[in-house]
């Protein structure tokens, strides 16, 4: 069986143990937050832009180019690809390779034994990686350190030493992170100086989840805090007692996802589409539930609100750039996810099939704008943890933590890099910023 809770909810055990410790966190106070502001709009909403499809590459059949494997094993399921590099993150180090999956540099934190939730890794404009751990450190292409910042004392009494969330990076190339020393930080991304720091506590004991950023805000859990300054105020007029919010991000309206136990005690997965000023503009019915989300936007301002169901169908609901719902995609087949829009309006995605008790099998896969399957390329069996991008010249690179090794794929495709959209990837671009331009 899948292992991984981050990419499937295969397993139920491993589903509700989730739910579990998500609304565990959700009744522990917030050591040290800061006090909100009265409620407000977020200021400088990108309008939404629609990009017409381009005509697609002229390589031929999509095909498997190379597989390499990376030493070492525990990938955060994320990695960032720059137009020379693609780097990831084993626990404490940062690994460099080049386009053709073979190493350029790697740095191990020694004074860190790994934390947080997600890899603390981004690239901005010219190639430059950011990578935060019990510091944040930046790199050049090659791996030459930059700068470092560091953190104060660690609050986190289940961790030896200090750690960082994910990293955000805004278009004036500020960079944030919170760690468990109880402070959001904003670091100058081109120097490592510290533009300001702001108390904001722990949440269960833990650090903080930077969610995602648009505008003049950034969101760490729920909790909108000005980009400026760090401070904190009110936002969302949905109600969220007794749910947690474990992921907010961006197309043209706002999305969250909250996890909460009905009557009958299933989890039930909840999504809402919020607006620039928190009103919900719709969420999803409660008789599906599920246990996976992605969230992506294609040229027409389009938004896909992906939901696994717990008999594995793979079920997304379409939005206009108004919020508006359009329709609903289903996929019988088990655990179909799409990743990444291509630029000629290919989906492109992964699937996870098993026979009985007989070992699973991943694959690469690509739909259409309606979920029609168009190929599939079969990558290996069961894993823990994945993540794409898609390179300018039609790569699709597929990073994948096997059960006994982590493993890169290229497969040639004919969509000339991810479409021009605020999500066509998750965290919005390849070099996963995650914030809305």
């Amino acid at each position: 069986m899948q292992l991984t809770s981050s990419i499937s909810f295969s397993k139920l055990s491993t589903r509700f143990l989730f739910v579990t410790l998500t609304l565990l966190a959700t009744a522990c106070a917030r050591e040290g937050a800061t006090a909100t502001a009265p409620r407000r709009c977020i200021e400088g909403w990108p309008q939404p832009r629609i990009v017409e499809p381009l005509e697609p590459l002229d390589n031929g059949a999509p095909s498997l180019l190379w597989r390499k494997s990376v030493p070492a094993s525990g990938y955060a399921p994320e990695t960032v690809l720059t137009a020379e590099r693609l780097a990831l993150v084993s626990v404490n180090t940062l690994w460099i390779v080049d386009l053709n999956g073979d190493p350029v540099e790697n740095f191990v934190d020694m004074n860190s034994i790994g934390g947080g939730f997600e890899a603390g890794l981004t690239a901005d404009a010219d190639g430059n990686f950011y990578f935060a751990s019990s510091s944040v450190f930046s790199f050049t292409k090659d791996g030459a350190l930059r700068w470092k910042h560091g953190f104060g004392r660690n609050l986190d009494r289940n961790n030896e030493t200090v750690y960082a969330s994910r990293l955000l990076l805004s278009p004036d190339n500020v960079l944030y992170v919170a760690a468990s020393d109880g402070y959001l930080y904003a670091i100058a991304a081109n120097s490592g100086k510290q533009v300001w720091k702001e108390r904001i506590g722990l949440t269960a004991g833990q650090a903080r989840r930077l969610r995602g950023g648009a505008g003049d805000t950034l969101f760490v859990d729920l909790d909108a805090h000005s980009a400026p300054n760090g401070k904190s105020y009110y936002w969302s007029n949905v109600d969220t007692s007794g749910r947690h919010v474990f992921r907010i991000v961006f197309s043209q309206i706002g999305i969250a996802d909250y996890w909460g136990y009905e009557a009958d005690g299933v989890a039930y997965i909840r999504s809402a589409m919020l607006d620039e000023c928190g009103n919900q503009k719709w969420s999803h019915p409660a008789d599906i539930d599920g246990g996976w989300n992605v969230f992506l936007t294609d040229g027409q301002a389009r938004t896909y609100v992906g939901i696994t169901s717990l008999d594995g169908r793979a079920v997304y609901e379409r939005f206009d750039k108004d919020g508006t719902h359009i329709d609903t995609l289903t996929r019988a087949d088990r655990n179909a996810y799409v990743r990444a829009i291509g630029a000629d309006g290919t989906l492109y995605g992964t699937q996870w099939e098993q026979d009985g008790e007989s070992p699973g099998q991943v694959y690469a896969t690509a739909y259409t704008p309606e979920l029609s399957e168009l190929w599939r390329i079969p990558l290996g069996g069961d894993y823990k943890s994945l993540s794409v991008n898609l390179g300018p010249t039609g790569i699709y690179y597929l990073t994948v933590d096997f059960m006994d090794e982590t493993v890169i794929f290229a497969i040639q495709t004919n969509s000339p890099g991810p479409m021009n959209t605020p999500g066509a990837l998750r965290y919005f671009n390849n070099r996963r910023t995650g914030w809305l331009e």
